[in-house]
């Protein structure tokens, strides 16, 4: 992608669409695609500005301890219906075993 000249204009533009205080990488990654420029020209644009922008390395940090939560949610979720299943397990075999000393072998159906 050729990587367009910040003209006056294109810059109000970029200080309009982020506002004001930190700026994260999604907000650049927008900026990015309504001024069809770099996600890095517009960082480096608006760290010359004096804008606070977050690291990309931040950013794709954070993204990683938000996967990591996401697998660590659903491997205890997937951990507790094991569980429930195991004792479910465990509750009819308890169930067949009594049963059996009863010595039923079928249930009538009327």
């Amino acid at each position: 992608m050729a990587v367009p000249k910040w003209t006056d204009e294109r810059t109000q533009s970029l200080v309009d669409f982020v506002g004001s205080g930190p700026v994260s990488q999604a907000t650049v990654a927008e900026a990015a695609d309504e001024l069809e420029t770099s996600s890095r020209s517009v960082s480096s644009k608006l760290r010359k500005m004096g804008y606070e922008v977050e690291l990309a390395s931040a950013s794709q940090s954070n993204l990683s301890q938000r996967i990591k939560s996401l697998l660590l949610q659903t491997l205890f979720k997937i951990t507790a219906v094991s569980i429930h299943m195991l004792k479910s397990q465990r509750t009819l075999k308890a169930e067949h075993s009594v049963l059996s000393q009863f010595k039923v072998k079928s249930f009538p159906c009327s």
